[in-house]
């Protein structure tokens, strides 16, 4: 259906995403315990919590995105889409397009957790 290589960078860019978004919610809940513990710092932290979570939510949403194209495609070849020519080329740019933003959505989560806290 996929050539191995494909479905490694599938693999890495699901696991890298999995991981930079863990990593992100665990950096919001420490930024939650923060400014509710210290009254003077929530004023700074909530700009900054509040993009954080914008980004997770799409984040999620983009993963969510790349495992439905990923389920059409399987379902495709197996005989889901009888009749449809082109199905499984159409599922395998739509998996494809997916994962290309998933890899974005990890970059861009890297790169969050590196910005200075204030």
């Amino acid at each position: 259906m996929l050539p191995a290589d494909e479905i490694a960078d599938l693999t890495a860019a699901a696991n890298q995403t999995s991981a930079a978004m863990a990593a992100t919610a665990a950096e919001v809940v420490s930024m939650e315990r923060a400014a509710h513990y210290s009254e003077s710092s929530r004023s700074h932290l909530v700009p900054t919590i509040n993009a954080f979570t914008a980004q997770l939510s799409a984040g999620v949403r983009q993963y969510n995105e790349m495992v439905t194209a990923a389920a059409q495609l399987v379902s495709s070849a197996n005989g889901g889409a009888v009749g449809e020519p082109g199905s499984q080329q159409r599922y395998r740019e739509e998996l494809a397009g997916a994962t290309d933003r998933l890899v974005g959505w990890a970059q861009a989560f890297d790169e969050l957790g590196g910005l200075p806290r204030r």
